[in-house]
């Protein structure tokens, strides 16, 4: 299909949902560490889908402790966030499993408390890109101007992890989303589309010069196009105002907030009666 693209002379724009699952998956192959307690989850869950009786009496368990009677979840490897899943799912079972496994001599495939701590590290580290590819994919046309500020806050979140957690698998993660993304501020059509987004503008650019750049060449762009008529399409903004997309959840983008209003911050009324009279000589 890529192939077919190019030969066609198209604009190719990758799958950024599907980029950032490599991203993930190739971060957590080179944890070795995580790669072998993953196996091992697996091994656990396998064996607890095939044998009806391993199945009986963790049901039975789970009642005992009163935990919540959930099934283990199998990962996909095609699908990162089905490992996240998988995790999440062992660390709410884990006393339930160790206690079932034991009691019907499986002992050696039980996880220790110190892999128990690691996968929970590791979740954390996880979550940002969860949100990030729950919010991609609920929408049914993901908009350019999202990738740049996505890839920047996970970096961001990415950062934060590993100075508070030390965990391997935050620094891997940003390497990665480096190796795959660091074109981006490079790319006239993410750039442009970013900053002509009234939502993010010039705020996820880590560059000032990409902002110049940008600038300048918007500007050209203008200049050269003869002005051919001053009327605003109604039909075009109503029906944008009719597009539902879904709103990227608080957590992920807190920081972009924060930027967003110490931006706006500087402000004030004398800013604005400058501001105010060039918007309209546009209409």
């Amino acid at each position: 299909m890529t192939a077919a693209i190019r030969e066609m002379g198209w604009r190719h724009l990758p799958c950024f949902a599907h980029s950032l699952n490599l991203v993930v998956q190739d971060a957590m192959k080179l944890e070795q560490d995580l790669t072998g307690i993953k196996e091992r989850c697996k091994q656990i869950v396998s064996h607890f889908h095939r044998s009806a009786k391993s199945s009986d009496k963790l049901a039975a368990i789970q009642k005992q402790l009163a935990a919540p009677e959930h099934k283990l979840i199998q990962e996909v490897c095609t699908r990162w966030n089905s490992t996240y899943l998988m995790f999440q799912r062992y660390v709410e079972q884990h006393e339930a499993v160790t206690a079932t496994l034991c009691l019907l001599g499986h002992n050696a495939l039980c996880l220790s408390s110190d892999d128990v701590t690691t996968i929970s590290k590791s979740l954390a580290v996880l979550a940002p890109f969860l949100e990030a590819t729950e919010n991609i994919s609920a929408d049914q046309y993901v908009s350019v101007s999202l990738i740049l500020p996505l890839k920047k806050l996970l970096q961001q979140q990415c950062c934060t992890s590993y100075r508070t957690s030390s965990t391997p698998l935050a620094e891997l993660l940003a390497d990665e989303l480096e190796s795959r993304f660091s074109a981006l501020e490079t790319s006239y059509l993410s750039c442009v589309t970013t900053f002509l987004d009234p939502r993010l503008k010039k705020i996820p650019f880590s560059s000032q010069t990409s902002v110049e750049h940008t600038t300048n060449r918007i500007i050209r762009e203008m200049t050269s196009h003869e002005v051919g008529s001053t009327g605003i399409d109604n039909s075009a903004g109503n029906s944008g105002s009719s597009t539902q997309s879904t709103e990227p959840s608080q957590s992920l983008w807190n920081t972009f907030d924060r930027s967003v209003a110490e931006s706006t911050s500087h402000r004030n009324t004398g800013t604005d009666c400058i501001i105010r009279p060039n918007i309209s000589r546009l209409y």
